[in-house]
């Protein structure tokens, strides 16, 4: 017994065998569907001949000294699972004849024999068996371990089987092999398999050759990039499952010939164009870019690389020998939004050409010498694989039909296109059934069929992001096209002047009223210069007066920003620093301004002439502890407030409470939303937050219905009236939240007191999200029952998330939070 080191490819497979040596996944399999006029005795010696000339199915293995090796037994030695040298033991014959419906049992027999595993020390790394369907119907199955085959020697061995069967036969005066020739016939009766220690010598030649050197410095140099360290997985949530399945589930769809003549009719068009450099691309470059436009079209993913399994054998004497050589190599396609798929077909045809002389290299060691092994990281999405060989078979002067079963261990996703005799194309997706559902796959395949025709048909095809698949969400249009809030404050005094607009304390204000004070102060302020592109620094506590000074200086056509005025001092110092206003409109400016003579002087008329213009400034506390200032333009401020309106539903009959303090964007959000609906706005006091029992009975009392509250409060506010037995006042009809994560046991607090009142059934509780840069809210979420999460964009606004490099993530994954919209 000669003792042979294990090649490079098959040291891997040995040590996944080892880490699961139950598991059947290494195995692969196929059957040829042979409809008529078998002779048993004589297939049973082609494949007797087979396993004597090929070594890769004779070959057993074991370790000494934790190192792993292979050698070659003797042929007597090697049948099926037994070792007893016995011809119908090496491929017996198993009869369904008597079954009801035998194709079905002949798969589940199958799929069973493909659920047990290969012991690779004490077993031969082949099962064979010939299935009888009918009187002269057979298929004849054949699973090998993957340590000892790949895809390609399938094909070596069952053309040297059919051979040697059509060379046995008395008549036989051609190989078996119709249409063109195959890599895998030669015309000649003495066909022989290579010798499968030479695929061991070619490897140890090449692991130490400058060959080796060369192809990882070849893929290293194109392959460190980290932007295409980004692969997620084509699964719903995008996350890759956490282990391979024994077997791979697969979903399969076929294409009619048509499709391949408009391929190459594609191709010629985009030859002649100047996309092109370098010889013609091929269909399988389509399919290749074919799978990389639906990997765009459902993850967003820009920096591509597809597994692409090549056979590794071309220009040495490992064509003719059967054995594990194959190899993937890593595709890169560098895309733009929308990309168009000509230049995918291009970019496929250019890279796999450069690559070809580099495909020896194997990826396992890649992924070392990239760092890629473990976690998330990915040397490559999903796999593609275009079957290079012709392997249309005669056997007995018939047609016989190759099925694939499976192709071994499949880590994620895999897409396999076969071109079928009649010129049809079949797409075999296998997918790891952690990952993946059947219907999921038939989703993929369906998706794929729509780019796949569309895009063939027009060279000017784009390739669409499939916006249901991202982690997109759009809050949907604005019900009409959004003004200003000065002008939607100016329309409800045109429209309601009587109504009430304002209360603090014992002054009442109708909407009128409140705009003639605002327009009297706009005048002063006017002649203190305020006017567009101007800044004023409100300095007021809670009060009457700060409302109309907001609306005072947007009439002059300026901006303010609110000052915290028993803040400290050296904070508002540096907002004032910062934004550099013109005017502090503080108690001492009011007095001025009360006592001035010009106060009943016109207003001016120019008031917000621009949606760019600055509506206000609010400062946040920043990272550092300084003052960071947020701008917010009008228009920005007036989709906010529409889509406010449209999403709380605040009515002009509803008594909002002012609740939040003036440097807090909270404010523009309960002000501004009811000035634009035509609502009352009601300023709190502080006895009102001396005790829970006070807001209870003042809310009450002041027949608030809209509470726009903080988070934190609500918290206490609903502990208070769930534990001490009190009701939701009747007039709430809407409560507004946000500012930090709602506590769960809150939840359920507040879904028990709308239980012990009816008429609270219809109280909406919804909880916001925004960033002062969003111009107060982006998003909103009413509740139904049960926990509270960011919710969906206001209309006007979008949402998404993308990674720390900016690349927009599929849906169910982890990044950060990008607010979109108007302004």
């Amino acid at each position: 017994m000669r003792k042979l080191a294990l090649t490079a490819a098959q040291e891997g497979i040995w040590l996944g065998q080892q880490l699961q040596p139950d598991s059947p996944m290494y195995l692969a399999a196929e059957y040829l569907d042979i409809a008529e006029g078998l002779d048993v005795a004589r297939f049973r010696s082609a494949w007797q001949q087979t396993l004597a000339q090929s070594a890769a199915l004779r070959v057993c293995f074991d370790e000494q000294d934790n190192q792993p090796y292979q050698f070659v037994a003797d042929t007597s030695l090697v049948v099926n699972t037994s070792l007893v040298a016995n011809v119908e033991d090496a491929l017996p014959v198993i009869d369904l004849r008597q079954e009801n419906d035998v194709e079905q049992v002949a798969q589940e027999w199958m799929a069973q024999d493909l659920q047990t595993p290969i012991d690779l020390r004490h077993q031969p790394p082949y099962r064979s068996a010939l299935l009888r369907l009918s009187d002269d119907r057979y298929w004849w199955y054949l699973c090998i371990h993957h340590i000892a085959s790949d895809g390609y020697s399938f094909g070596l061995l069952t053309q040297h089987v059919v051979n040697a069967y059509q060379q046995s036969s008395p008549v036989y005066s051609k190989p078996s092999v119709y249409s063109k020739p195959s890599v895998y016939s030669k015309p000649s009766v003495k066909q022989t398999l290579g010798d499968y220690r030479e695929l061991i010598n070619l490897d140890e030649h090449y692991q130490q050759s400058k060959y080796r050197d060369l192809d990882k410095a070849f893929w290293v140099e194109h392959l460190e990039r980290s932007d295409f360290n980004y692969q997620p997985s084509m699964a719903p949530g995008s996350d890759y499952a956490e282990q391979i399945a024994d077997r791979a589930i697969r979903f399969s769809k076929t294409q009619p010939s048509c499709w391949l003549e408009q391929v190459q009719s594609y191709l010629t068009t985009l030859v002649s164009s100047d996309r092109i450099a370098g010889p013609a691309p091929s269909w399988g470059d389509v399919a290749l870019a074919s799978v990389a436009a639906l990997y765009y079209h459902k993850r967003g993913v820009l920096d591509i690389r597809l597994g692409v399994p090549v056979m590794g054998r071309m220009g040495s004497a490992a064509v003719r020998i059967p054995g594990m050589v194959m190899n993937i190599c890593p595709l890169l396609l560098s895309l733009q939004h929308e990309p168009l798929f000509a230049d995918l077909v291009a970019q496929a045809s250019l890279n796999m050409r450069q690559s070809r002389p580099h495909q020896r290299y194997r990826y396992e060691q890649l992924r070392r010498d990239l760092g890629l092994v473990g976690g998330e990281q990915r040397l490559f999405g999903p796999v593609v694989n275009v079957m290079p060989f012709d392997r249309h078979l005669r056997l007995a002067e018939q047609p016989v039909t190759v099925h694939n079963l499976s192709a071994g261990p499949v880590e994620d996703i895999s897409f396999a296109f076969v071109q079928l005799p009649q010129g049809q194309v079949r797409l075999d997706i296998d997918a790891n059934p952690n990952n993946y559902s059947l219907e999921d796959l038939e989703r993929l395949a369906s998706d794929w069929q729509v780019i796949a025709e569309q895009a063939v048909r027009n060279i000017h095809y784009q390739v669409p992001i499939g916006m249901d698949e991202m982690s997109w969400a759009d809050g949907g249009e604005l019900d009409k096209k959004s003004a200003t809030v000065w002008h939607q404050f100016n329309e409800q005094v045109s429209l309601r002047p009587d109504a009430l607009a304002l209360v603090d304390g014992e002054q009442q204000l109708d909407y009128g009223s409140l705009q003639a004070k605002v327009g009297t102060l706009a005048h002063y302020l006017s002649q203190q210069g305020v006017g567009p592109n101007r800044i004023v620094a409100i300095a007021l506590p809670r009060c009457s007066d700060a409302i109309i000074s907001m609306l005072a200086t947007w009439q002059c056509g300026a901006a303010f920003v609110c000052l915290d005025p028993s803040g400290p001092a050296s904070r508002n110092q540096q907002i004032m620093t910062d934004a550099r206003p013109v005017v502090v409109i503080d108690p001492l400016f009011i007095t001025r301004y009360q006592a001035s003579a010009s106060t009943h002087s016109d207003a001016p008329e120019n008031g917000v002439k621009c949606n760019t213009a600055l509506a206000y400034l609010i400062y946040t506390s920043g990272s550092t502890g300084k003052p960071k200032g947020v701008m917010v333009s009008q228009q920005a401020l007036g989709e906010f407030v529409q889509g406010a309106v449209q999403s709380y539903g605040w009515q002009a009959d509803d008594r909002v409470l002012q609740f939040a303090p003036y440097h807090f964007d909270a404010c523009i959000e309960e002000i501004f939303v009811t000035l634009a609906v035509g609502a009352t706005l009601v300023l709190r006091d502080d006895q009102m937050l001396e005790s829970m029992a006070s807001f209870q009975a003042t809310c009450r009392a002041w027949q608030i219905s809209v509470l726009d509250l903080p988070t934190a409060f609500w918290h206490e506010w609903v502990y208070a009236c769930c534990h001490q037995g009190w009701q939701i006042p009747k007039d709430i009809r809407c409560v507004i939240i946000g500012g930090e994560a709602v506590q769960a046991e809150r939840v359920k607090d507040w879904e028990l007191l709308l239980a012990r009142s009816p008429a609270a059934q219809n109280i909406a509780l919804i909880n916001t999200y925004g960033p002062s840069e969003a111009a107060v809210v982006a998003t909103c979420q009413r509740h139904q029952f049960g926990a509270l999460d960011l919710g969906r964009p206001l209309p006007g606004r979008q949402a998404l998330i993308v990674d720390e490099h900016d690349r927009w993530l599929a849906k169910g994954q982890s990044g950060e939070l990008v607010l979109a919209g108007g302004g």
